[in-house]
């Protein structure tokens, strides 16, 4: 596997490619924030629909979490963006189960230190309207072995509207600091999707503000 080696000058000059990449391709991005207390390290889950959504991790670490962030990216993707590495990626190869066993070791290692490991638990890309949300079972193992650590819900949602470009509303739920069996939390995150598609189609923007 492939480990994070953080670099903070690479790290600046990928933030300033990827906000720039980000305003670019989309009209607006914004956030809806629980009013509960944010941790500074833990699990942060989030759904999978789109290549963008490892860049939106970036960026909402950045602007809200501020957390010292590691994210599990698919060995394929470390492979063809080296780069990942040195702003907190670690790979993850799913057809080997010992590659995999040592990946979440190696985030679990992380926790132990008071990182924060941002998980894509469907795994691959899958369309934002599919259901039920389906969690591989890496996060379960993950989750099993820090039970104390919190676990944070983040939700991408895409969406054309009035403008030519494409929005993106995201949605950071409520920390838990409890363990819950990854089937509660697929519950969890596939109604806090459902309540942020709602918010995107009746235009109920109230409770969001402007990342970009």
């Amino acid at each position: 596997m492939k480990r994070s080696t953080k670099n903070r000058w690479v790290e600046s000059g990928f933030r300033t490619v990827s906000r720039t990449l980000l305003r670019q391709e989309f009209h607006s991005i914004s956030v809806s924030v629980t009013d509960h207390p944010l941790p500074s390290y833990g699990i942060f889950l989030m759904n999978h629909s789109s290549w963008w959504d490892g860049l939106l991790a970036h960026l909402i670490n950045d602007k809200v979490l501020k957390t010292d962030a590691h994210i599990m990216i698919d060995e394929e993707g470390m492979n063809r963006f080296p780069v990942f590495s040195y702003v907190g990626g670690f790979s993850v190869d799913q057809s080997s189960l010992s590659h995999t066993k040592n990946s979440l070791l190696y985030a679990e290692d992380l926790l132990k230190q008071k990182k924060g490991v941002f998980l894509f638990p469907q795994g691959d890309e899958q369309h934002q309207e599919l259901r039920p949300l389906k969690f591989l079972k890496g996060a379960a193992f993950l989750m099993k072995r820090v039970p104390s650590v919190p676990v944070t819900p983040i939700l991408f949602y895409y969406s054309f509207g009035h403008y030519k470009k494409p929005e993106v509303y995201i949605k950071i739920g409520v920390p838990i600091w409890e363990y819950l069996p990854v089937q509660k939390w697929e519950t969890i995150m596939e109604q806090e999707l459902d309540s942020l598609k709602q918010k995107v189609i009746k235009e109920d923007f109230h409770s969001f503000t402007p990342l970009l």
